[in-house]
């Protein structure tokens, strides 16, 4: 839509009268606004890092849907944010994953204790490129979709019951003795359903070596389901964007909405997690961040409304 007809809308919509050089600069301010908030440094510490890829129509010559790479935060408060995000004008791959993750690191992301992200081939080893001594949990749900796909429609409602039983494990050895008996129950109709979680399963199981608490959080990536669904709200209005700027800038709002409205919130008894995760953190990395450990006896005895 061009300056001139955003124009005319507002002037119908407000009866008030805007020139086209005035919604030009509107945008132009927007923009801005936009590139400084992609290079800001991240100055507080994320333990839990999310990845996932949206998809938005285009126009380049024709239309078609391109993704957009996001990444999305747990900060030690138990609040949500988006950390960044990237329009690389193609679909998600491994490659374009390391662009974003290489751009983080270089922005402040330091020794997130574990990212989640789906199957997409060559994810894990990027992050492990970058994040050594970092856990991957490839997200659950992810899985078990692919593998009620496997199967015949008719079965799917047993099976997906099976599948949700092994979120009830407390363990990997636990979640593994389940694996056994599910592949008992459906090895002889589908001898290799359950290839696929043997080969992963240290992935699988990375949310088990933290708190129970957190766990439920962690083991896939709906948190960041959360904000593609508000994405794809903002967006369905729109048939497709004109090009790759109106796109940005689209996300670019609803990500600073979303982080405010996350700012208010925090996951429920985060602060009883703050403890464990800091000592996860040093045992791991070789770190002790005093000044985090002088905050933990106070924001303990502060009233937790997460709680």
């Amino acid at each position: 839509m061009s300056t001139r007809k955003v124009s005319k809308v507002i002037t119908r919509l407000t009866d008030y009268k805007f020139s086209p050089a005035w919604v030009s600069r509107i945008t132009q301010v927007c923009r801005e606004t936009l590139l400084t908030w992609q290079e800001r440094k991240l100055k507080k510490y994320y333990p839990f890092v999310f990845l996932d890829a949206q998809y938005i129509k285009v126009r380049r010559k024709t239309v078609a849907p391109e993704a957009v790479l996001i990444a999305v935060g747990i900060d030690m408060d138990g609040r949500k944010e988006v950390l960044g995000f990237s329009f690389p004008g193609a679909k998600e791959s491994s490659y374009l994953y390391r662009e974003l993750l290489s751009k983080l690191h270089s922005r402040g992301l330091r020794d997130p204790l574990c990212f989640i992200g789906d199957g997409l081939t060559g994810l894990e080893e990027v992050v492990r490129t970058l994040y050594p001594k970092s856990d991957f949990q490839r997200c659950l749900v992810h899985q078990m979709r692919q593998t009620l796909l496997k199967i015949r429609r008719g079965e799917r409602e047993w099976l997906a019951s099976d599948l949700h039983s092994l979120l009830e494990t407390e363990d990997k050895d636990s979640f593994e003795k389940k694996l056994n008996e599910l592949d008992l129950l459906w090895n002889r109709r589908y001898p290799r359903l359950w290839n696929g979680w043997r080969d992963n399963l240290e992935t699988l199981t990375a949310y088990l070596k933290y708190p129970k608490e957190v766990q439920r959080h962690i083991y896939s990536t709906n948190i960041l389901e959360h904000f593609n669904k508000e994405v794809k709200r903002r967006v369905k209005v729109i048939e497709h964007f004109p090009n790759e700027t109106s796109a940005e800038n689209i996300v670019y709002l609803v990500s600073q909405e979303w982080n405010e409205n996350q700012w208010h919130h925090c996951i429920k008894g985060w602060y009883q997690l703050i403890p464990a995760l800091i000592m996860m953190r040093k045992e791991r990395f070789g770190l002790e961040e005093l000044n985090v450990f002088q905050k933990v006896d106070q924001m303990l005895k502060e009233v937790n409304v997460c709680s």
